[in-house]
């Protein structure tokens, strides 16, 4: 339903989002199951991920690879990260869950990204970015934007700052307007 009254990013970020915090934090508390927790999750996947396919991927203009950090199995995030970057006008190759750095890296220096979104929803799948971040740093000029994102770099600002020229970004609207 509230797909049908509001716009996408409203539903996004101001519907979804706070929704699957929440049911992360019931099944933290155990007040939720974990059949429940995966139900919600796959459900609120299934309807994003269509709307993702909805919106056409442009034949020109900037290129964004998206995808979960390694040891990350949330992407619901980055999901709604990628289906805000193709709404306004970039291609975005979405990777989804647990991407390897080494197999990221190898599709970064190939396709020559304008920009790099990842997201770490844990402090392990965070500790995955480090090699990403470090041989990024190495790559030749222009280097794409790396930008960080998920729940691990928002709510521990000490992880966020080992990423010096990355830029953390608590959520898709943010980006966008930053892009704009």
């Amino acid at each position: 339903e509230a797909f049908a009254l509001y716009p996408v990013d409203v539903v996004a970020e101001d519907i979804v989002a706070p929704t699957l915090i929440e049911i992360g934090e019931r099944w933290h508390r155990g007040e939720a199951t974990v059949v429940q927790e995966h139900f919600a999750t796959a459900f609120l996947r299934r309807r994003l991920t269509a709307l993702f396919h909805a919106y056409p991927q442009p034949l020109t203009g900037p290129l964004a690879i998206t995808g979960s950090a390694a040891l990350e199995w949330h992407d619901v995030g980055i999901l709604l990260v990628s289906m805000a970057l193709r709404r306004h006008g970039w291609r975005v190759l979405y990777l989804g869950q647990n991407v390897p750095a080494d197999h990221l890296l190898r599709e970064i220096r190939k396709l020559k990204p304008d920009m790099v979104c990842l997201s770490a929803a844990t402090r392990d799948s965070a500790k995955s970015l480090d090699e990403v971040y470090a041989q990024m740093g190495e790559l030749p000029e222009p280097r794409p934007r790396l930008v960080l994102g998920g729940r691990a770099v928002n709510v521990h600002p000490e992880l966020a700052e080992q990423y010096h020229d990355a830029q953390v970004m608590p959520s898709a609207r943010e980006l966008v307007n930053e892009l704009a």
